[in-house]
């Protein structure tokens, strides 16, 4: 009953960050606005812009050193950055620190030489995040076996960052969520802690587009997607992910780039469950799902293989 009533606690916890931003007693977005302004461009200054006005080597936290973040982390120390990669399980940090890796993305040798050199320091408590420039969090946000998704562990490392939050960060929300998490669990408590975002701190959502176990397109070579919450947010996440990624694009919100990961896993689901159907059939039937497969992809509009 417990892990069911946790479950239940977390989609409330959801719902209620949804309904209060984007339900029709607060107006939407436009409550937002209206409750905090839009950011001070006359007021910037150059140290909260560090990502392209320092001169020192730049310094990113990495939250959370799963299929995601291990890979994340070896990808700006190859840009030169100097990496501090934060996971509160220490099972997970003495793996890493011994060079075990259990990912196709990730480079046994790569790791090897970050850690013999200290570009990449591992590290469980979460304040050394105090001392980076930009922090990216890339913890799971799996479902359980009612495929409910599980926000606990993203929720906390939400809250760490937060906490160790200082004037002039970027911090960039990777994970996978849902549709206005990065303003409930990151800009509202950035506020309330006194911190404008825009002004004083940014925030950006960047879904994380790794293909698990595929090393056909590497990390570092696919189109980051930005969504700032504000303009001054979404050039600070540029300037940092434009040294591991080929392009970025970016869309006008926070909520837009969160939307775009959920359109981007929900294609991916569909096709596959798609395919799985027609195999089935095929079987049944007694015809080769790949024949047919390579003859419908002969079509050049309205299909995809």
């Amino acid at each position: 009953m417990h892990g069911r009533d946790e479950r239940a606690r977390q989609m409330i916890f959801q719902g209620e960050h949804v309904a209060r931003y984007f339900g029709e007693g607060t107006g939407g977005l436009a409550f937002f606005d209206e409750t905090f302004g839009g950011p001070d461009m006359d007021g910037l200054s150059a140290r909260l812009d560090p990502l392209s006005t320092a001169t020192e080597r730049l310094t990113v936290a990495v939250v959370g050193l799963g299929y995601v973040g291990l890979p994340t982390a070896l990808s700006l120390v190859g840009s030169g950055a100097k990496v501090l990669g934060v996971d509160t399980c220490p099972s997970r940090i003495t793996a890493i620190a011994r060079g075990e890796v259990d990912s196709a993305s990730v480079e046994p040798m790569r790791l090897i030489e970050a850690l013999a050199t200290n570009s990449l320091e591992l590290h469980t408590d979460p304040e050394v995040l105090a001392s980076a420039d930009a922090v990216i969090i890339c913890v799971p946000t799996p479902v359980d076996a009612s495929s409910v998704p599980d926000v606990g562990a993203l929720g906390a490392a939400c809250a760490a960052v937060v906490e160790h939050a200082r004037i002039g960060q970027l911090i960039i929300l990777t994970s996978t969520t849902y549709v206005g998490c990065t303003r409930a669990l990151l800009t509202v408590p950035l506020e309330a802690r006194g911190l404008v975002v825009g002004r004083d701190i940014n925030v950006a959502f960047c879904p994380e587009r790794l293909n698990p176990g595929s090393t056909t397109f590497a990390h570092d070579e696919v189109t980051r997607v930005i969504g700032g919450a504000t303009p001054q947010c979404a050039a600070a996440a540029e300037h940092l992910l434009a040294r591991i990624s080929p392009a970025v694009h970016i869309v006008s919100t926070p909520e837009a780039a969160e939307l775009s990961k959920l359109i981007e896993n929900t294609f991916r689901a569909v096709n596959i469950a798609l395919a799985n159907e027609f195999a089935e059939a095929s079987r049944v039937l007694g015809v080769d799902a790949i024949e047919a497969l390579e003859a419908a992809a002969s079509k050049p509009y309205g299909f995809m293989a």
